[in-house]
């Protein structure tokens, strides 16, 4: 008999990722993300991010990396699963947060989803009428869209 596990939400979830083999990251109507286990009922992570309304979330195909859109500012954050840490630019160095990992705004662009691709080496995200491939070798600095 196949038994579910249940992870309990403070609020409606809104998106749901999986992460790797054993993770699923989502996002809730209270702003806040999180990292579950997929083996346990455990408490999930809350993840360090500041608390927005989230789109759906996107994993790499390795489970390292999750995107989380902010559809109403055009911000994308970026979370390093192995190091539980943001990666985005930091606007001063004392900064507790960094600054969204891309600001598809500053391009003119919508953002409603986004989504690896398979060798994790660029991310495309979608909104309005166009679809825009974000490469980058280092997740450190992502590259001007290519417009497809």
């Amino acid at each position: 008999e196949l038994r579910p596990l249940i992870w309990k939400h403070p609020g409606g979830v809104l998106g749901l990722a999986r992460v790797g083999a054993d993770r699923a990251a989502t996002t809730c109507d209270d702003g806040r993300v999180r990292l579950w286990k997929l083996t346990s009922a455990e408490s999930p992570l809350v993840l360090p991010l500041p608390a927005a309304e989230y789109g759906p979330p996107a994993a790499s195909s390795d489970g390292r990396y999750v995107v989380f859109p902010q559809q109403q500012t055009g911000a994308l954050r970026l979370f390093d699963v192995a190091e539980q840490r943001e990666i985005g630019p930091r606007t001063k160095a004392d900064d507790a947060a960094p600054a969204p990992w891309l600001d598809t705004a500053k391009f003119d662009a919508l953002l409603w989803r986004a989504a690896f691709a398979p060798d994790g080496k660029s991310l495309v995200t979608v909104g309005g009428d166009e679809a825009l491939q974000w490469n980058f070798d280092d997740a450190a600095s992502p590259k001007r869209p290519a417009q497809m």
